[in-house]
């Protein structure tokens, strides 16, 4: 774990202190990996709740082979404040009457202007050949967010618009933007 902590350290802190940086496609794959030790870290922090992350995604994520858990997305966003925030939110969408054939993880974490953000989804085996669409919050998540995972080339830091204390760019909107149906309490 110490090694990830030290191969990351430069661009988290750069990020965390708000400096320009570009991230090469390795660098990406490094943060991301991070990114989802510290989501599975966080999902497992909550003793009344069973375990997101299965044995088996626990087991292949560790060296050598550092097996990315499948469907697993993973954004960083500038917040123009400076914070810290680490919580959960899970996801569900039903199919053909299945009401939990899709279930997900989506870790936040913020600290100083940098946000991060990890999707995990689980499909119900008789699923997992077809593409979700999960909903989301409408919003500029394009302009707000860079894709670390999956990698699709270089991406220079800060993203164009910034996460803000209020408005329809809040950094709230981020921590809630799959939180898209009827609260059920």
């Amino acid at each position: 774990m110490s090694d990830l902590e030290d191969q990351n350290k430069a661009q988290i802190l750069a990020m965390m202190l708000d400096r320009e940086i570009t991230l090469e496609p390795l660098q990406q794959k490094v943060f991301a990996r991070w990114a989802v030790l510290k989501a599975m870290i966080i999902g497992s922090s909550d003793r009344q709740r069973t375990l997101f992350y299965g044995e088996f995604e626990r087991k292949s994520f560790r060296p050598p082979s550092f097996a990315m858990p499948l469907r697993t997305s993973v954004w960083v966003g500038r917040y123009a404040g400076s914070g810290f925030h680490a919580g959960v939110t899970y996801v569900f969408a039903p199919v053909e009457n299945i009401p939990q054939a899709l279930v997900g993880s989506v870790t936040t974490i913020i600290v100083g202007h940098l946000a991060i953000q990890v999707l995990t989804t689980h499909v119900t085996p008789k699923f997992s050949t077809w593409n979700f669409d999960i909903r989301i919050l409408p919003g500029r998540w394009d302009e707000n967010l860079l894709t670390l995972l999956p990698v699709l080339g270089c991406v220079k830091w800060p993203p164009l618009i910034s996460f803000a204390v209020r408005g329809p760019d809040s950094i709230g909107r981020l921590v809630h933007r799959f939180k898209t149906g009827e609260d059920v309490g």
